[in-house]
């Protein structure tokens, strides 16, 4: 019995470790992602290296996934340019453009540590402000109980 009991749990852990993440693409699809929202700093102007060494301290709010995605390219995506295939993202940055909607509500989430769903675009990072691979662009936020 205690073989049979010692296979079992091998073969379910072998499982675990080949579960596939969710697959979600880039805007134009809406996606819906579960986590908690953190503020972090990273460098910024002047060469996003170090804050130590005189670079300005970037705030911002990102996503920590509660299961990490796969995000995929497909044919309605925006251009190859600027959407790439990412495996395995945990975090994400989060940018948002009703800000009288939202920053109450993230904030909030923050400082309760509440578990949130996110509905929104993801979009691949361009540019040194971004301190992730992949962005969402939050349209709704609902908090989790």
């Amino acid at each position: 019995m205690r073989v049979l009991l010692f296979v079992l749990i091998i073969y379910l852990n072998s499982l675990a470790a080949y579960a596939k993440s969710p697959i979600v693409h880039y805007s134009p699809e809406t996606v819906r992602l579960e986590g908690v929202i953190e503020l972090q700093t990273f460098p910024g102007r002047y060469n996003y290296e170090s804050i130590a060494a005189g670079d300005e301290p970037e705030k911002g709010y990102y996503l920590k996934l509660s299961q990490s995605v796969d995000v995929v390219v497909s044919t309605n995506d925006l251009p190859a340019d600027v959407s790439q295939t990412e495996s395995n993202v945990k975090i994400m940055q989060l940018t948002w453009v009703e800000p009288q909607t939202l920053d109450q509500k993230i904030k909030d989430a923050i400082k309760l540590k509440k578990r949130v769903r996110l509905t929104g675009d993801l979009f691949h990072s361009f540019n040194g402000h971004h301190h992730s691979r992949v962005l969402m662009s939050i349209k709704e936020l609902e908090e989790l109980k």
